[in-house]
């Protein structure tokens, strides 16, 4: 059985793969280097420090990036060759007051980034990116994924508010409990080193937990996508309106227990 195919099965099997020292280390230093010297778009609430740089696909060196991940996802032939990559995110978690990302599945978003694909064309045509520009565990943000539930389908899940104030899908508490009781699947810390590249199915279940270190835990965020996959823009605008507009309906009512009169009075009792 050839390496190709022995990938392929592995990935089925598990729903994900690690591609070892996908980038090496002057490569690492040079996307490092390059966005001490852009501009983020997103903080981290409240604070002056960078958390998000857009999409930098065509930035350099970030271009050889997304060369080397497209390269390698089509040399393996998990997915269809005729695909591109949807964006090239690249991610910062600050020393201290890095973020948690919660518990979620790809897939609970698919109306905004696959408007109107069938959970089978998701499963088999798409495909998750996650590359560390640092090397991870859980003590600084690591990723973290629970085995064996890419074998599953959407699961049952909240509309949330993330940190960066937007709308956001959350797999919910009873459902995260039922999956660790049981022998199928395990909550793990994948510990990436930097430059490992993991490729995972979008129904995979991930997460991951704070930046708890002083030093800044930098990573890549990517997907595979067929190039000729046409979305269905009254599906996207239905799904991104709900969006916006639970955000703004749910800021509202937390705007409104705010400005109770009666707010931290238990702490100014007589």
């Amino acid at each position: 059985m050839s390496l190709i195919s022995k990938t392929k099965i592995q990935y089925e099997k598990n729903g994900y793969i690690i591609i070892k020292n996908l980038l090496d280390q002057d490569l690492i230093n040079k996307c490092l280097s390059t966005i001490k010297n852009l501009p983020p778009k997103v903080l981290v609430p409240f604070s002056e420090e960078a958390w998000g740089f857009g999409s930098l696909d065509e930035h350099k060196p970030f271009d050889e990036v997304n060369k080397k991940i497209l390269n390698t996802i089509k040399s393996l032939e998990i997915l269809d060759k005729n695909i591109k990559l949807n964006y090239l995110i690249c991610n910062r978690k600050p020393g201290w007051i890095g973020p948690s990302v919660h518990y979620h599945q790809e897939v609970l978003l698919s109306k905004t980034f696959a408007s109107g694909a069938s959970h089978s064309y998701l499963r088999n045509k798409l495909m998750q990116v996650y590359l560390p520009l640092h090397s991870e565990t859980s003590s600084n943000g690591g990723l973290r994924v629970i085995t064996n539930t890419h074998k599953l389908d959407a699961l049952e899940s909240e509309d949330m508010i993330c940190p960066q104030f937007g709308h956001k899908k959350r797999i919910k508490n009873k459902i995260l409990d039922l999956l660790i009781q049981s022998d199928e699947h395990q909550l793990i810390d994948v510990n990436l080193e930097a430059g490992d590249c993991l490729l995972f199915s979008l129904f995979l279940v991930h997460a991951s937990p704070s930046n708890g270190l002083p030093g800044e835990r930098v990573s890549i965020v990517s997907q595979a996508k067929p190039i000729d996959f046409e979305p269905d823009q009254k599906i996207f605008k239905e799904d991104t309106d709900f969006r916006k507009s639970f955000v703004v309906e749910e800021l509202s009512k937390i705007s409104k227990k705010i400005m109770d009169p009666s707010r931290y009075m238990e702490f100014n009792k007589k």
